[in-house]
């Protein structure tokens, strides 16, 4: 989609009043967002206020503005290409995506320790398995992605995590 007009009926008839305008596209993604007038309601092409829909993590979110700018992060979802990470034994939690809850079979793989990251690297969660729980709870955490990483004796497991 490059171009949406909200249309108002007046004397029987649809009159274009807003345009929202999708473009510069990286990935089949808007980057730039624009809310334009049309012919109702002031002058045409005339940036104006209005809700802008786009997609943030493949679902539709909507927001009020004039204009936006929107970067996407690429996300290498292996993070397994570091030659310097050896023994590496993927350890999947589940359900994934999920509400914030997580389960992980800790005490069976000798779980050592686990860290939950944002895509920034910031790690936001950790456990160092003081009690053999196989429970990550993200449900304070905003919906999003993130990245756990998963330490027993021997190997080094990374996974994505997506709370919706």
């Amino acid at each position: 989609m490059l171009k949406k007009t909200l249309s108002k009926p007046i004397y029987n008839d649809w009159w274009g009043m807003v345009s929202i305008n999708y473009s510069d596209f990286t990935s089949n993604k808007a980057n730039t967002i624009q809310s334009q007038y049309e012919f109702w309601g002031g002058n045409t092409g005339e940036l104006t206020t209005s809700f802008i829909p786009y997609m943030f993590n493949d679902n539709i979110a909507i927001k009020r503005a004039r204009s936006m700018q929107i970067g996407y992060l690429q996300f290498n979802d292996t993070l397994l290409s570091n030659p310097l990470i050896k023994n590496i034994n993927p350890i999947q939690a589940y359900p994934n995506p999920s509400n914030g809850i997580f389960y992980i079979n800790s005490q069976e793989l000798g779980v050592k320790f686990w860290f939950v990251s944002d895509l920034n690297g910031r790690i936001l969660k950790k456990n160092e398995q003081f009690i053999q729980s196989g429970i990550i709870d993200l449900t304070d955490l905003p919906r999003g992605i993130y990245v756990l990483k998963i330490v027993t004796s021997d190997t080094q497991s990374f996974q994505k995590l997506i709370k919706q």
